[in-house]
C-alpha cells in the first residue's frame, strides 16, 4: 500500500473489502482502520444480489 499511496500522492482510494475470503476481508479492513493506509481513501463494500435484503449493491465509509 505504501508503493501505491506514494504513486497516486493526494488521491483518494477506493478500498474495495468485499471480495475475497473472510481473513483477506479482516486485513483489509484492519489496514483501513489502524492507519496503515493514508488519507484520502474510501472503504466500500459491495453485496451479491441475493444477500442484499433490499440494501444497495455497495455501501462505503469515508476515512
Amino acid at each position: 500500500m505504501p508503493a501505491i499511496r506514494e504513486r497516486f500522492a493526494g488521491r483518494e482510494l477506493v478500498l474495495h473489502i468485499g471480495p475475497g475470503t473472510p481473513s483477506m476481508h479482516t486485513v483489509r479492513v484492519s489496514m483501513a482502520e489502524t492507519g496503515y493506509i493514508d488519507p484520502p481513501f474510501t472503504v466500500v463494500k459491495s453485496y451479491r444480489a441475493s444477500d442484499r435484503r433490499e440494501r444497495r449493491p455497495a455501501c462505503g465509509s469515508v476515512s
